[in-house]
């Protein structure tokens, strides 16, 4: 019996083309002996490399430009197809031969996705790991030192800045004795021309001496995955690190937001405020809690 070809087109978005491994995953658990043909951006290959299951990817870095738009259609154009499932607004679907198309189209940032098989089922996200990769660590961090992980990307949605986040930790010590010996790991993004995330940065590393904190820049997503997994304490206004922190179940997860409101099925909490002090309360009282206790909360801004 010939092997069934699926095509799966993944979000551009980042934030959504982790969330979109949800989708992928129902389709490995259903068609288990497919070949899955994964078209995504070249950044975004991390979410998806490791899935279990017959792979072949085709990338790209921006469509905005025809001759990339011209060489993925090149090599897409002409085959048959069992199943195209696009996850966003593409039109690809409709100029090639399948049997079955699947078009998604959902807000971005959106944690509940489309099922292929059931209507209205929530569809989480999934981190297929490799468990090889090294996080560069500081050499002489002690193994079972707190980490207070700070992702400081899409700042604009918080009103934090890295005097705030060194307060934090200073509180934060004193509010629980765990934290005498933390050290803050700040994930610095090199992509983006976020001048703001980027000023966050650089008060971290002046109010904050060398030895008590780390700055890593243009860290992989599956090095962030393996960083989260070892951490205390995720924070920051970044969604996507939010969201893979979350999935790898990190003790605590705090967003930063002006809202101060979360969305359906969040899956991590939200801190409005601007108070250092009330934030360590918080993660303090938070961290003191049973590890069978799940339950999700806001911050009280």
């Amino acid at each position: 019996m010939a092997l069934k070809n699926i095509l799966f087109l993944a979000p551009e978005n980042p934030l959504d083309a982790f969330t979109a491994t949800g989708v992928l995953a129902n389709i490995i658990e259903q068609e288990p002996e497919a070949r899955l043909t994964i078209v995504s951006r070249f950044d975004g290959l991390d979410f998806y490399q490791n899935a279990p299951a017959r792979l072949e990817f085709l990338t790209y870095r921006d469509l905005s430009h025809w001759r990339e738009r011209m060489a993925l259609a090149s090599q897409v154009l002409g085959r048959f197809y069992h199943r195209i499932i696009a996850m966003g607004d593409f039109r690809v679907p409709y100029i090639l031969w399948a049997k079955h198309r699947h078009v998604f189209e959902f807000a971005s940032g959106a944690y509940r996705l489309p099922h292929l098989y059931q209507s209205d089922t929530q569809t989480p996200p999934v981190l297929w790991l490799d468990d090889r990769k090294h996080v560069p660590l500081p050499e002489n961090l002690a193994a079972n030192a707190p980490l207070i992980v700070v992702s400081p990307g899409e700042a604009g949605r918080a009103q934090w800045n890295g005097k705030l986040y060194a307060e934090l930790a200073w509180r934060l010590s004193n509010a629980d004795e765990a934290f005498a010996n933390a050290h803050m790991i700040v994930l610095a993004k090199t992509e983006e021309n976020d001048d703001l995330a980027a000023s966050i940065v650089a008060d971290i590393e002046k109010n904050i001496p060398a030895g008590q904190r780390t700055i890593l820049t243009g860290l992989s997503y599956t090095k962030q995955v393996a960083l989260l997994q070892r951490a205390s304490v995720v924070l920051g206004a970044d969604q996507l690190t939010a969201r893979m922190a979350a999935t790898v179940q990190a003790p605590l997860v705090v967003r930063l937001d002006a809202a101060g409101h979360a969305p359906p099925l969040c899956p991590y909490n939200l801190y409005a405020g601007t108070l250092a002090s009330d934030l360590a309360s918080f993660i303090a009282t938070e961290l003191s809690k049973p590890a069978t206790d799940s339950g999700l909360s806001v911050t009280p801004s």
